[in-house]
């Protein structure tokens, strides 16, 4: 893709699944990347892998924490001192774990389970936003690319939280959209649909995976890297007059006008 080769981009979210897939298929363009997850032995081996089969490319594994604004702040400024600038910011990441036994159904949800969650999926995602702004502007070209779900728009009977912080990722992607892009800043959303990770496929029963196929219009599961040439495809050149959109990729799943 046009314009990517010594880009500097950071992927807040790459350890596993969709963001490891971002972070390989950037390296892959010749983009330079920092990989920043709360999976610290997971982050280390994408970096690893992707130093054995691209030397070229500079890269590096960070650890931080969506939930924990400071390590979001010193994952950018590390970013930054390792790769001199930058280009792209790709927010991936997702709040698991404790998270995703709390939110169950809006009766089920105490204002402390809503707020952990917002704080993860939304806040920190906007913290990211807001410590990378300044250097992406400085880019000339800078890209942003956050992470939304295709379950703001067709629903899904449970995570309420998680839908709600989704919604407002929407929503901060748009603000950045309208209002910096007069600094020579690109903001867009990529909202995955059924897209089956290593941790789709250790977590979710079969009798799920195989009951969400007929609902997919390919009836079939993404693969994490049909995704990421997308994430790739709005930090290229290619995408440079592309600003404020939601790109699906959910093989027909959410149909919406």
């Amino acid at each position: 893709m046009k314009g990517l080769e010594g880009r500097r981009i950071l992927v807040a979210g790459g350890a596993t699944g969709i963001g490891r897939a971002i972070a390989i298929r950037l390296a892959e363009e010749g983009s330079h990347v920092v990989v920043g997850d709360f999976n610290q032995p997971g982050v280390e081996q994408t970096v690893q892998d992707i130093q054995a089969k691209m030397s070229a490319v500079k890269i590096k594994a960070v650890f931080f924490d969506y939930s924990k604004p400071d390590t979001i702040r010193n994952l950018v400024k590390e970013a930054v001192d390792f790769l001199g600038g930058l280009d792209g910011l790709v927010n991936v990441g997702v709040l698991g774990g404790k998270a995703l036994t709390m939110d169950v159904d809006i009766p089920d949800l105490d204002p402390e389970s809503w707020q952990y969650i917002i704080n993860g999926d939304l806040i920190g995602y906007a913290v990211a936003v807001q410590a990378a702004l300044p250097y992406l502007k400085q880019s000339g070209k800078g890209s942003i690319v956050n992470t939304t779900s295709g379950s703001i728009f067709g629903g899904m009977p449970f995570m309420p939280a998680y839908q709600a912080a989704k919604a407002g990722v929407l929503a901060l992607t748009k603000y950045v959209a309208q209002f910096h892009a007069a600094e020579g800043l690109r903001s867009n959303c990529v909202s995955p649909g059924p897209i089956l990770s290593d941790a789709v496929k250790e977590k979710t029963p079969q009798s799920h995976i195989d009951g969400v196929v007929p609902t997919v219009p390919l009836r079939r599961w993404g693969q994490p890297d049909e995704i990421a040439s997308l994430y790739a495809y709005l930090l290229s050149d290619d995408a440079s007059y592309i600003n404020g959109q939601t790109w699906s990729c959910c093989g027909g799943k959410y149909l919406r006008d």
